[in-house]
């Protein structure tokens, strides 16, 4: 018995010997093992994160500074001309004239004109005369004595005649807006009054002229003259 359990130890020691791979075999194997592997490359990690900077904040609303309003006009004084100034000589005029004859209407009137008062006036920054030059302001009433109407009458029915023999057409004049004349037909007994102003010569005699048939021509009995300025 004790002989056949050596036998069999000695059997075991023979395999397990020729199973057992030499150092050399083992390394080879390893060696190949690693060639087949792909290693995975090292990990690059993300880089570390930066915080944004600071948030800066708006600046602190300041309002607008309270409004202040513009200082209340007020417009200088023209000094530099004088005022309108009245002929203290002058005495209101009354003229009749007609009967008139309207070819358009077949009809007749009679008509009185009064000059009220007369102003003389350098002007201003509105209106400026001419050197040597000056406005003469005329007012006046007027009123249709029929039988028939007054058509169209109006500021060039009236006209400034100066020492030269020139008539001179009414002016626009700032200062005569509140009552400067509009062009109306006028019923019989009808009346009106207004003012009408001329750019004349600042010396010299000025007559101012109503001519119903002016493009006649200053025809005796067919106009009336008064005087403004002898």
């Amino acid at each position: 018995m004790k002989e056949y359990i050596i036998i069999l130890m000695l059997a075991i020691t023979v395999m397990t010997s020729s199973c057992i791979p030499s150092v050399e075999g083992i390394n080879t194997a390893i060696s190949q093992t690693q060639s087949a592997w792909t290693l995975v490359p090292t990990q690059t990690f993300f880089p570390t994160y930066t915080l944004y900077p600071t948030s800066t904040k708006y600046p602190t609303y300041t309002p607008f500074p309270t409004y202040t309003p513009f200082p209340t006009y007020t417009p200088i004084p023209n000094t530099s001309t004088p005022t309108v100034t009245a002929t203290l000589s002058f005495v209101a005029q009354t003229q009749s004239i007609g009967p008139i004859w309207d070819r358009s209407r077949g009809s007749k009137y009679t008509a009185d004109v009064i000059v009220t008062d007369v102003k003389w006036y350098k002007g201003d920054k509105y209106n400026e005369p001419k050197p040597g030059n000056i406005y003469v302001i005329v007012f006046l009433q007027y009123k249709n004595n029929g039988p028939g109407e007054v058509r169209l009458i109006g500021n060039s029915d009236f006209q400034a005649l100066d020492a030269n023999g020139v008539l001179h057409d009414y002016d626009l004049v700032f200062h005569t807006k509140d009552c400067r004349l509009e062009l109306i037909d006028l019923m019989p007994g009808g009346f009106f009054e207004g003012c009408i102003a001329f750019e004349v010569p600042d010396e010299g005699k000025v007559e101012f002229i109503y001519a119903p048939y002016q493009y006649e021509g200053l025809q005796p009995g067919r106009y009336l003259s008064f005087v403004v300025r002898p």
